[in-house]
């Protein structure tokens, strides 16, 4: 653990857009370590629900994140969690993600830039992906190696030797955590679980769907930890009941209560932000080279375009910019691309 109170004082330089820089795959587990990965990380308005979630700033503790691919949920996820464990060698990406957080939302950018110059403010992240024979088992593992990122191999010892084969072990398992939370100055734990769809997947096919009885003891569990506070979000890619239309009827019945214990947060980037993004993106690639079209008829383009009734979000000066940032991709187009690319796509 870093020393109490210590300030950060490094200052980071912003680095260079490069186009090559986004066409990244990101995994939550294996890039628990390596908070590089995230250093293009460019927040977006429709990010902020998802980090406002999982860091506790709302009053709901249990979350289902129904993000189609490619909507850049996983890095936003990464980035959650490197934010919240704040460990010392993320120390410089964190500051420049939260320079750009706050140019998105103020509150949320500040309460990242105040973490990262702290070094004591730390919390625990679990963090699981795929499909879980054992729920206790899969937050025994997760919750080690989380410790282990934080601090080093024998502070994991009280985890190693517990049950992990009922709910209730999995309950204890979290309750040995707050503990430990308590004892060694950690604000706050996460649990995010990415793709959790082919943990509803393989429920289904293997004939375990009352399962998911599991989560809902989890949810009430997490919802009611306040000495410690506790979120627990679950990524998957279409709503809850989806993954049971081919579940017997009183499974369905059961999906439906359980995912009112949630609440659904829908994750589709769609926000100016991500326009930007693309323009950034395409002058990147062009280089030194200037664009085939003056400024002038790009602010035309952009005033038939919002006569159309595209982009309305932004001001005719603000769209002639990224209009002439992201040529030649013309501006129907540059518009369905995150609505297209949302539907059948990779954010690459």
């Amino acid at each position: 653990m870093s020393p109490k109170n210590a300030k950060r004082t490094r200052k980071s330089k912003s680095p260079a857009i490069h186009a090559e820089s986004f066409l990244k795959s990101i995994n939550l587990v294996f890039d628990a370590d390596q908070p590089t990965r995230i250093g293009h990380f460019r927040p977006t308005t429709k990010c902020v629900s998802l980090i406002r979630a999982m860091t506790a700033q709302e009053d709901d503790r249990a979350f289902l994140i129904v993000a189609p691919y490619g909507t850049g949920k996983s890095l936003t996820a990464v980035y959650t969690l490197q934010m919240i464990e704040n460990r010392p060698e993320a120390c410089d990406v964190l500051k420049e993600i939260a320079v750009r957080l706050k140019s998105v939302s103020k509150e949320l950018g500040g309460f990242a830039e105040n973490r990262a110059k702290h070094a004591d403010r730390q919390g625990i992240v679990l963090a699981l992906h795929g499909s879980s024979e054992s729920l206790a088992a899969a937050l025994q593992s997760a919750a080690i190696e989380a410790i282990q990122r934080l601090s080093d191999g024998r502070q994991t010892r009280f985890l190693q030797s517990m049950p992990t084969k009922t709910a209730q072990d999995a309950i204890a398992i979290l309750n040995a955590l707050k503990g430990k939370a308590s004892e060694k100055g950690f604000d706050r734990i996460v649990i995010i679980w990415d793709e959790f769809g082919r943990h509803l997947e393989s429920l289904v096919a293997g004939g375990r769907g009352e399962a998911l009885l599991e989560l809902q003891l989890l949810a009430e569990f997490v919802s009611r930890s306040s000495d410690v506070p506790i979120t627990l979000g679950l990524i998957l890619h279409q709503g809850l009941l989806h993954y049971a239309s081919n579940a017997p009827q009183g499974v369905r019945s059961d999906w439906k209560k359980i995912e009112g214990r949630f609440r659904t947060i829908q994750y589709v980037d769609d926000s100016k932000e991500i326009y930007r993004l693309v323009g950034e993106v395409m002058a990147d690639r062009r280089g030194e080279k200037q664009p085939e079209i003056s400024k002038r008829k790009a602010t035309e383009l952009a005033k038939s375009a919002q006569e159309s009734g595209l982009f309305t979000d932004f001001t005719q000066s603000e769209l002639g910019e990224l209009l002439y940032a992201a040529f030649p991709l013309e501006p129907a187009t540059l518009y369905l691309l995150p609505r297209v690319s949302a539907r059948v796509a990779q954010n690459e």
